[in-house]
């Protein structure tokens, strides 16, 4: 994961982006960065989301929009979504979330 400045993301998403840093010390497994969108796009607007997640990983948020609308067109059985709730859930998820108020749904 990047370690971006806070003056990257907007101050709302701060916190999240934090936790997430604490969720994922070593960064997003490929593996799981289409399952986590999809976790995390009930929680989110489709625009923060993909800040927030280029944020941690580095992409470009504009193809990161792209990524998040791509996993809201895919069926979740093939995303493998479990794992990734499962460990999300161990760091306190959603909860961890109310924190700051930057759940926006």
């Amino acid at each position: 994961m990047t370690d971006s400045s806070q003056d990257a993301l907007p101050n709302v998403l701060y916190r999240s982006a934090q936790w997430l840093r604490q969720v994922f010390p070593d960064g997003v497994p490929e593996q799981q960065y289409l399952a986590l969108l999809a976790v995390l796009a009930p929680e989110f607007s489709d625009r923060q989301l993909a800040l927030l997640v280029a944020h941690l990983t580095g992409r470009d948020d504009a193809a990161m929009l792209n990524d998040v609308y791509r996993v809201q067109a895919t069926p979740a059985v093939e995303l493998d979504l479990e794992p990734v709730r499962q460990h999300l859930n161990v760091h306190g998820f959603p909860d961890a979330l109310d924190a700051d108020g930057s759940r926006s749904r």
